[in-house]
Formats: structure tokens, sequence, C-alpha cells
């Protein structure tokens, strides 16, 4: 028994709002059962003509595309739009390639590249010699050496084609030096995959916030040019002409297989159910590894910086004004942010529905993973769990269709860490940075409740738990943006003060502040994490890199080593709230429920307050709420007594929830004036499996007031 609860926080008390569903509160969080292992993941960098990020052994298949002239390779004049080419999209004429991610100014990228064609044509470069070209009549191959020397100091390689024989130049490869014959992704790249144990995630190199693809053949095809266009998919734009930027989903099926990893795929926005279908039967018949797929829609479809933010809300709108099959408006809410927010879940669980046709409904969450993702950031601490984009599309599914636990596997989210508003200082230098990463880090560290009462994390986990969902990262790590400038800063600070931030990105403190970080996050019940972007330069992708090249050494590197480093220890304790065990007192009990011992949180005053959040309704309208309290017992619970004062003007009901099962249901008669007249009740008998546990509380049907002294749990 904790105590006489209801000497310690008198005032503690909550009105029942007006909810249209039963959704909850939140109170003390240890949100789940052991974590067998830290599992950390990444996302697949964007492989495209401008970066380093060298993840093919061709680099053609991350050249510029449309390819351009012979005299200005850049200058994408040379599109199948305008100029002749074969049915792959390969130009049958003059062309130029352009590549511009030798980025010899910060890695090692010297050597000889291996150049071949189907086909003849006199091939020249602006910067770097062309040796040994020859032609094989007999096979029509023709192959070439382009040397880069060690002194190199540009980062561009053009390649100008010329004199192109009448049957074109096509099926065109340049080998990296340091690629083998026959290899597919650059070793370094698959070495580097070995440190991860998680899903790579495709969001970026398949275009998921943007791509243009609908039906199955107006996927990028294996066989394209290159690897980061379609040529199927080309627009002219201001009159220069652009393609879709995704890449062949056989490649990143292959990268999977070659790393030995599951997959994370995003589905194309605008991709239609018999899209999806084959690709299912693709994932079904191509992955090789014994990893289940895990699956989401789009990417970041709240994010108004996105096309596919503006794409659904329109599609919600229209589907609503068709006769709202999917019940967007189910509750009269006639919001349409909201219906955008519940699109995004009921889109999703379509797509998981085409997929359990392919691989059998009893492989749903097992061989194969929805995992709906969305904004970690969009409220502090409770705030996520009974408010914003995850907790509204979730409750729209729990609605309608059931709890989103038996369509869904994970609820995920993006809890990056970074400098808020002190990117912009005038002054930021290296120790700053650092200084404030560690600040933010350690409020996801949940040594002790009140840390969990600003950060949407919990919140988060809270509504994770309450539908039975596993609590992914779908991004995350340092995010100290490089090249962004908010508005009303200084413009005059070259780069947003990059040379602090490049410095603090290699300091070897950054490797424990990712230990740090990562740890937290499973002390929070986060089962698996993941970093941003693999390579890029520094001054321009800072938010995402993790190494400024493929060619650099992956052992001496601050956040490589962070991330090998946590995958050899042991997983730490759920730590999220305070635990109940045998010495808690008043004093304890106190401090965990009103943030300090004269704490205004008893007053429900401010949106920060993890415990109780202030609502009003009329009198006169139905009342429908609940509290909910996250609990870790630190061992097996059997016969645990549970018992709350509450107060109650007119009639009503209490429901008793344990892990979002129903376990009693208690009418209540008492009639007392508003105010401190409790009446103690006990609720029930709790017995669970494991040390973690949800309660939950409902009230309805009450006439007027309902009151409970949420500090009066009795054991």
């Amino acid at each position: 028994q904790l105590g006489q609860a209801a000497n310690l926080v008198p005032n503690f008390m909550m009105a029942a709002p007006l909810v249209s569903r039963v959704l909850h509160w939140l109170l003390l969080c240890n949100l789940y059962t052991s974590i067998d292992a830290l599992v950390v993941g990444a996302n697949i960098g964007t492989a495209k003509y401008y970066g380093n990020q060298g993840l093919y052994c061709d680099l053609i298949k991350q050249s510029q595309y449309p390819f351009g002239s012979s005299q200005t390779p850049y200058d994408s004049t040379a599109n199948c739009l305008d100029v002749a080419c074969d049915p792959n999209g390969w130009p049958l004429n003059d062309y130029g390639i352009w590549i511009d991610q030798l980025n010899t100014s910060y890695s090692k990228a010297d050597g000889l590249y291996k150049l071949t064609a189907n086909g003849n044509a006199t091939v020249t470069s602006w910067q770097y010699t062309i040796s040994n070209s020859s032609y094989d009549p007999t096979t029509n191959i023709f192959t070439a050496n382009v040397i880069v020397p060690a002194d190199a100091t540009m980062k561009v390689l053009d390649l100008r084609i010329s004199d192109v024989s009448r049957q074109g130049f096509v099926n065109v490869s340049l080998r990296q030096p340091a690629c083998g014959k026959h290899d597919l992704f650059h070793p370094n790249y698959i070495s580097l995959l070995k440190l991860f144990k998680g899903p790579l995630r495709s969001m970026s190199e398949t275009a998921a916030t943007d791509s243009a693809q609908t039906t199955w053949d107006t996927r990028t095809p294996i066989t394209a040019p290159t690897w980061n266009a379609n040529p199927k998919l080309c627009s002219r734009v201001k009159g220069k002409v652009h393609c879709d930027s995704a890449a062949p989903w056989e490649m990143i099926v292959e990268l999977g297989n070659q790393a030995d990893l599951p997959l994370w795929v995003n589905i194309p926005p605008n991709a239609t159910q018999d899209y999806v279908k084959a690709f299912a039967t693709l994932l079904k018949t191509s992955v090789t590894t014994s990893h289940p797929v895990y699956i989401e829609y789009a990417n970041e479809v709240w994010n108004w910086m996105f096309p596919v933010a503006h794409w659904n809300i329109n599609l919600a709108v229209i589907e609503v004004a068709a006769g709202d099959a999917a019940k967007l408006n189910y509750d009269d809410c006639n919001n349409q942010g909201y219906w955008a927010w519940r699109r995004v879940a009921w889109r999703l669980k379509g797509i998981l529905d085409v997929f359990s046709g392919v691989y059998g409904e009893d492989q749903r969450n097992k061989a194969f993973r929805g995992v709906y993702a969305s904004q970690i950031g969009s409220g502090k601490g409770a705030s996520n769990f009974h408010s914003g984009p995850a907790a509204e599309a979730l409750g729209y599914i729990n609605a309608v269709f059931g709890n989103p636990g038996q369509y869904f596997y994970a609820l995920a989210g993006a809890p990056y860490y970074g400098l808020g508003d002190a990117t912009h200082w005038a002054n930021l230098t290296e120790e700053m940075v650092l200084d404030i990463s560690w600040q933010v880090v350690n409020q996801t560290i949940p040594t002790r409740a009140n840390n969990y009462t600003h950060t949407p994390v919990v919140g988060y986990a809270a509504l994770a738990k309450w539908y039975n969902l596993s609590l992914f990262g779908y991004e995350g790590g340092p995010d100290y943006a490089g090249n962004l400038v908010a508005p009303g800063a200084n413009r005059s600070i070259p780069w947003s003060n990059i040379d602090a931030k490049v410095a603090a990105r290699k300091s070897p403190q950054q490797t424990d502040i990712v230990k740090a970080y990562l740890l937290g996050l499973a002390q929070a019940g986060m089962q698996l994490e993941w970093f941003g972007a693999f390579v890029g330069s520094y001054n321009v992708t800072i938010t995402y890199s993790m190494l400024e090249s493929i060619n650099d050494n992956v052992s001496n590197q601050s956040i490589v080593e962070g991330i090998k480093d946590i995958g050899i220890v042991s997983p730490p304790p759920l730590q999220a709230g305070l635990p109940i065990t045998s010495d808690w007192n008043v004093d304890v009990l106190q401090q965990a429920l009103v943030g300090s011992p004269s704490g205004g949180c008893a007053r429900c005053g401010t949106d920060d307050c993890l415990r109780c959040f202030p609502m009003s309704t009329p009198d006169s309208s139905p009342l429908e709420t609940g509290i909910v309290w996250i609990v870790n017992s630190g061992a097996e619970a059997t016969n645990r007594t549970l018992a709350a004062n509450v107060s109650v003007t007119g009639t009503g009901a209490v429901t008793v929830w344990l892990n979002n099962e129903v376990s009693t249901t208690i009418s209540l008669t008492n009639t007392t004036e508003r105010g401190y007249n409790f009446k103690p009740l006990v609720l029930g008998q709790m017995a669970w499996n494991g040390p973690i546990a949800l309660l939950g509380l409902s009230f309805i049907n009450a006439s007027s007031h309902f009151d409970v002294a949420l500090a009066d749990l009795l054991w």
C-alpha cells in the first residue's frame, strides 16, 4: 500500500471533458517489457550526382539525369523529351555525363576508374585524363580508363561523348577503383552496414515525399541509365526537364540481401493497390534473408514542406465529398486537418491488407510489419498521448476498425537532438554545440519522472503502449541544421556557423553523446532507432550525414564509434517514470505527482505538466473521459488491489482498463457536492505478467461533474 494518498495532494483533481472516444491522460511512464537487444538501423542515403554518397560501384548510376550536351554536360538538354533515346532512356546521339561527387577535397577518391559502354564514340573529360580507349566491333564494347590523380582538387567528373556511332553509345559504366568486377555496391558501404542490426529505410533513395509513381509500370526500371532518376516520369518545369527521383526497388532489395539486414520500405504516396500488390510480390519472392519487411506509407505526410502533405489533404477532402467510404468524418468533426491525419492511417491499413493477400494474414506483424510514422515533436509530454497527428489517426482506426495493434506493428517518430534557436547564434562555438547537445540528450534519459514532463517521447511511448504497438524511431541523431537560415536570423553568418558544427560532429565527445542518446531512448522503451543518411559533405547536409565520404576510414568517425559501442552493450533497464517499489514513501510520491513539493502541477496549470490537463464541458453534455497510469512494479504483479477516491454529481460509471482491455465496470450512484467530499471506491484486483502495466480509468455517463484524486491509488 502506498499510503493514505488523499493526504498527499489534496487539490489534485480533474473535471471530465467531452470526448467522443475514450482517450486518456498520462501519469507515470514505464512502458514495455524488457528489450532483448539494442537495435540501431539506418536510412539509406540519397545517391545523387551532387553528393559524395558513392553507394554504387558504377558511378554512372548516380550521375545527373537527364544527361547534358557534349559541350556542357550539366545542362540536361540530352533528355528524351527533346532527343532520340533508346527504350531504356539512353540518348542515341552526342551527349555528356556530369558526376559531381568525386569529393576529393573531403576524402580520398583518386585512382583508376574503369569505363565501359556498348557502342563507339570519342570520350573526353575537361578535368581528368582518359587513356587506353578501345572499341571491339565484334562485341560492340568500348573500354577506357579514367585517371583521377592523388593531387586532384576538383570533385567534378565530366564525360563528353561525341562522334557517337550509329547504334548509339549506351549502357555506360564507370566503376570505382575499390570495387571488384561484379560488385554492385561499394565495399565500404557494405562494411558500414555491418555495424547495424536494424532495418535499412528506403525513404530518401525512393523519393517517398514526392514520387509521382502510380501504377507498377511507372516505377523506375533496373535498366534505367541512372538509379536516381526515372526516365518514364520526366516533365518540363520552367523550361528544364526534371524526372522522378526514385531508385529501382530491385536495387533496394539487393542491398538488404547483401547486407543481411531487414528492409523498411516507403510506399509511394500515389501508388495504386495493384502497384502495392506487385511490390509485395517482388518482396516476397526476392528477399533472400529471413528478416521481416517493415512497411510505411510515404514519409512525413504531416510535414507541409513536402508535396505529399498537400496531396494527402486534397485526397482526404475528395474522399469525404465522394461519400466518405473510409469514414474519415465518422464523428462529424468536419475538420479537414483531422481528415488528412486519419487518411494516412487509413491508407497504411489498406496497404497492409494488400500485403496480407500476398503473404497471408497469418504473417501480419511477422513477415510483414506495418509502421505508422508521425510527428513525435507535435506536443510536449502527455499531449502527444491525447492530441496531435498520431493520437488522432490511431484513435480514428480504433473507433472505426478496431484496435490499431491488430493491423499495425509499431508507432514511429523522429527524436532528433539539435540546437534549437542556438543554431543561428552569431557566436556559436564547438564547445557550445557540444554543451547544448548534452543538455538536450540528457532530457531523453529518464532518471527521474520530472524529466519526462518536458519531452514528447514519453507521450508517444504511452500512445504506443495503449494500442499495443512497438515504438520505433524512423530517423534520429544529431540535427544541427547546417544549411538552414531561420526567418529573421543573421544572414551574414556563413552557413549558420558551419565550422563550429562540423567540429562538434567530429569531436570525440560526439561518441559519448550518441551513446547516451541511444541508451536514453531505450530506457524510455524505444526499440529501434535510425540515423539519417550515411554520407554527405558536412557543410551541406550536416543534419543527416554520418560520414563525409564512403572512402573515409569508418573506424575513426565519432558517430559511427558511438553506434559500434551500442552494439556490444547490454540493454539498459527501463526507467521512464518512477517504479512502484518497497521504498516508496510520501515524499517520493509527492515529488512524482506534482513535480516539486510546492509544485503547481497539482492545479493542472500548464501544458508542460505531464500528469494533468484542465478541461471543461457544459454541464448538460454527456461526459466521457479517463485517466491512465503507466506503472512499473518491478516484478510480476498478482492480486493487486486498485482503489481511488472519487466524487460524482449525478450518476455515472467507471471502467477499469488493463493494457487497453476492460477489466471491470462499476456503476456509481454517489451524489455529493463537488469538492473534496470523496468517496473511497475499490476498483478491483489487478494481475499482469511482467513488470510493466498500463492501468486506465474511464468515466462515462456522468450527468454533471466527475472528480478523482489521482494520487489516491492504493495497492
